[in-house]
């Protein structure tokens, strides 16, 4: 399984794919910034405190 299911072809057509990439590299961005070892433990910790994450999107 992947974190953000990048090979899950659901997100079709249009716009969605260059913006779900961009969201993604975003999210691993912040994930390397913060000094986390590994993303999936960022978006563990991120999904506990939201309040951070509403801090780093204003």
């Amino acid at each position: 399984m992947f974190t953000f299911e990048e090979d899950d072809p659901v997100r079709k057509g249009g716009h969605a794919p260059v913006n779900w990439a961009v969201l993604n590299t975003f999210c691993i961005t912040l994930a390397r910034r913060q000094r986390w070892r590994t993303v999936p433990q960022a978006l563990r910790s991120w999904a506990n405190q939201l309040h951070q994450v509403f801090h780093f999107l204003v």
